[in-house]
């Protein structure tokens, strides 16, 4: 994936979010990386913050996860209207579709900006697999949001386990072991906080190390949450998407369903 050439659009759009809506963010690291070495970082997603000031100020050149739906042209209306709007609760659903749909169009350029690579629930997640590590191995590392609805702390998520898979698809393709960073991303101090990150292990039992990675993660971003100076967490999901869609917290495969459908309400 080149380095994207930015419009006049996007320069514009940068420059609104950086100007009125998000200061510069230091990076603060507990293990800096060596020079010309790659990893994954796993960041909390806090609403809009995460993918914001990671994409904002996050300098080592990097690609961003992103679910898949929300770049397809044909799914991120639903997408929009169910995840960012809550839309299965909202009276006047027509004016929060007719929303969703101009939202999708404006939303696009942000997302580009972040040098997104789709990530699937499906068998698709593959090439999710394939194109990151080719990335790994053109020198960007990877940025991911690994956060589930299922709540664990005020400063993060439980979170997906398979994100891990990609420690051993790297394994497999360069013999080489890959980094996972826990990071917490905080806007009231203007952090990024990365901390010492966690190896993949390629002699232990992919399910066991799924696991164990996914828990030095989570722990290691609550830790990093609960380092900072006294703030106010911002969730990865609100009480408002609970009251509406937290039937799904258990079968989030169904919420995903949601967004396939032509559910035109």
């Amino acid at each position: 994936m080149q380095k994207m050439k930015l419009s006049g659009y996007h320069r514009f759009l940068k420059w609104i979010a950086t100007t009125f809506i998000f200061k510069k963010a230091k990076t603060v690291y507990e293990e800096e990386p060596q020079e010309g070495e790659v990893g994954v970082y796993c960041v909390n997603h806090a609403a809009a913050v995460g993918p914001s000031l990671m994409t904002l100020y996050f300098e080592p050149q990097h690609c961003t996860w992103i679910i898949s739906y929300v770049l397809d042209k044909k799914q991120k209306q639903n997408f929009i209207f169910h995840d960012f709007m809550h839309g299965e609760g909202k009276k006047h659903k027509g004016f929060w579709r007719a929303l969703a749909k101009v939202t999708g169009v404006l939303l696009r350029p942000l997302l580009d900006l972040a040098r997104p690579i789709p990530v699937f629930h499906d068998r698709r997640v593959m090439e999710t697999l394939k194109e990151s590590v080719e990335e790994l191995n053109a020198g960007n590392n990877i940025v991911i949001f690994p956060e589930c609805p299922q709540k664990y702390s005020e400063y993060v998520f439980n979170l997906y386990d398979g994100f891990a898979d990609l420690g051993r698809t790297y394994y497999k393709e360069t013999g080489k072991r890959l980094k996972f960073y826990p990071v917490y991303v905080e806007n009231k101090s203007h952090t990024i906080s990365i901390a010492k990150p966690v190896e993949y292990d390629p002699n232990i039992n992919p399910k066991v190390e799924r696991k164990r990675i996914a828990e030095y993660v989570r722990d290691g971003i609550d830790r990093l949450g609960r380092s900072l100076p006294a703030h106010t967490p911002v969730p990865f999901l609100d009480d408002d998407w609970f009251k509406t869609y937290g039937d799904y917290v258990d079968h989030i495969q169904d919420y995903w369903a949601k967004f396939e459908l032509n559910d035109k309400e």
